[in-house]
Parts: C-alpha cells; sequence; structure tokens
C-alpha cells in the first residue's frame, strides 16, 4: 500500500503520469513523504475537537475507542477493521505490539494522526503526558477575546495560544478596503457622469418644464441616470474582475495538472461579502444623486 515513488527522485514526464495516477499516491502529501506521527490519547472526549467528525463518525469512534480499539486517518493501516500498533523503543530494542480494533475518521489531513484508547496504551506499556491544551470556544470571538483568555493563564512558562477558525479569513479587512475603495470610486465616477449627462439635457427638462411636467421630474431623471452609469459601470467591473481572476487561477493550475506530487490548486472562491458591499454601490449613487439635485426645473430661453 505504500507509493512505490519517491518525491526527491528525478522522475521524469512519464513517471509522474504515472505516479499521478496510481492511487497508492493520491490523498495529502504526508501519506508519501511520511511525517511525525501525531499520537493522542483519548478516549473519545477530544475527538471532535482535533478531526472534522460528523456526529456518527464521531459516536463509531468513540465505541472503538472504549472498547480498547485506536483511531487512524490513514485508510491503508486499517485490514479487515483492524489496526497492528508498534512501539519502537528509542534504543531500537524490541518493543511491544498489539493488533486493535480501528477506526479511520477523516479529516486533520496536516500530518498523521494516531488516537489511542488508554486501554491499548496501557496495553503497549505507553505512559502519557501532557503537551498541550485543545479548547473549542463559541464563534464569534474576538482577537481580544484570545488576548484576555492568554493573560488569563498566568502562567510561568511562555504560552503560545494558536487559533484555527475556518469562518475567519486573514484577508477579509483588506477585501473590505478594497471594496470600499472601488465604491468611493466609483460613485464619484457616477457622480460626475450623472453631472455631465444633466448639463447635456438641459434643454430637454426645460422642454419638459414648458409641457408642465413635475418639478420631481428632475430628480427622477438624475436618478435613473445615475442608476443607469452606476450599475453598468458596478457589472462590468465585478465581471471583468472575477474573469480575470478565473484565467489566472485556471493557467496557474494548469501547471501543475499532470505534475507528480500533486500539488493542491488554487481555488476559485467568491468574496461575496465584497460583492454585496459592491451591489450596493448603485444604490448609494442613486440616493445621492436624488438628494443632491434641485427639484425645480429651470426655463431656458431658445435662441432659434
Amino acid at each position: 500500500r505504500v507509493c512505490p515513488y519517491q518525491p526527491g527522485d528525478d522522475l521524469g514526464a512519464a513517471a509522474q503520469r504515472r505516479a499521478r495516477a496510481d492511487p497508492r499516491c493520491q490523498g495529502p502529501a504526508w501519506r508519501y513523504r511520511g511525517s511525525t506521527s501525531l499520537t493522542v490519547i483519548d478516549d473519545g472526549t477530544a475527538l471532535t475537537a482535533l478531526t472534522d467528525a460528523g456526529p456518527a463518525e464521531a459516536a463509531a469512534a468513540t465505541a472503538v475507542l472504549r472498547a480498547g480499539g485506536a483511531v487512524v486517518n490513514d485508510p491503508r493501516y486499517l485490514h479487515n477493521g483492524r489496526l497492528t500498533v508498534r512501539v519502537v523503543p528509542e534504543d531500537r530494542g524490541v518493543g511491544r505490539s498489539a493488533v486493535l480494533p480501528g477506526y479511520v475518521l477523516p479529516g486533520a489531513d496536516v500530518r498523521e494522526l494516531v488516537l489511542l484508547s488508554p486501554a491499548a496504551a496501557r496495553q503497549l506499556g505507553l505512559v502519557a503526558f501532557r503537551s498541550g491544551s485543545v479548547v473549542t470556544a463559541d464563534p464569534g470571538r474576538t482577537q481580544r477575546d484570545w488576548d484576555r483568555f492568554t493573560a488569563a493563564l498566568d502562567t510561568d512558562r511562555p504560552v503560545h495560544v494558536e487559533v484555527s477558525d475556518p469562518g475567519r479569513s486573514g484577508n477579509q479587512s483588506m477585501l473590505l478596503l478594497l471594496a470600499a475603495a472601488a465604491g468611493v470610486i466609483t460613485i464619484g465616477a457616477a457622480g460626475v457622469a450623472t453631472g455631465l449627462a444633466a448639463a447635456e439635457s438641459r434643454a430637454d427638462l426645460s422642454t419638459l418644464a414648458a409641457v408642465g411636467a413635475s418639478p420631481r421630474v428632475r430628480r427622477l431623471l438624475s436618478l435613473c441616470q445615475a442608476g443607469v452609469i452606476s450599475g453598468v459601470g458596478t457589472v462590468l467591473g465585478v465581471v471583468a474582475g472575477l474573469g480575470t481572476a478565473a484565467i489566472i487561477l485556471v493557467a496557474m493550475n494548469r501547471r501543475y495538472a499532470t505534475a507528480w506530487p500533486i500539488e493542491p490548486g488554487y481555488p476559485l472562491l467568491v468574496p461575496w461579502t465584497t460583492l454585496g458591499i459592491l451591489v450596493a454601490v448603485p444604490l448609494v449613487a442613486m440616493l445621492g444623486a436624488a438628494l443632491f439635485t434641485r427639484s425645480r426645473l429651470a426655463v431656458e430661453r431658445r435662441l432659434d
């Protein structure tokens, strides 16, 4: 079940294609590059904090742990539902081994993970020690909350707190700043274009005033002009931006489409929050045009 190729080998194009098609060489890089396994002794209490297991998978894995088994995140270690675990002493002497009930859980693909039950640890002669703590928190915690949490630990030794929040992105503030800047530019350009359009249509406004049009017609006309200008500009800008980004990402991913080791491609993620802000730009432009446009229609004298 071991991948017959090594990333350090000088593989040609044909060998890379064979390795890419070999099912033994698929999955996370640590499965064929090797990694130091994270071994945790647990009875199922920390299962959901360490893995991405759902309720049904967590219940099945907890049952295996309470039966004296072990849980891994690499399916190659399981054979007929059982797992062989061997302890290798530091002096490379003869260590203990045991065949345990096993279960495979997804998630935690950053490195190899082994969850041993307390009974399995005693059977293998292992002694557990605390190397850290995993704390689950309610969503919506800010950096200030984590700073207060770190300060409340109040230990003599340095404490490092690492926060893993899938819903929080480090680029979110930058995207919002760019969206705000784009919105200001769009509103400014829409205001200038609306003013020029209004200057060009003064004769038409005079004709409307002469035939008895309501004073609110000027506001409505400016509102519609600003909506068309800013709306068309926003749509064209969003389409051009997303299209350019998609072309660049596809081109960059094509570089690794046939190479091995398999590099994860750049995902195409749509910034919905940023797009939501940009969608509101035409509405702001229309509201501004309606508020800052005089409602009285001036009657101009025509010169024939």
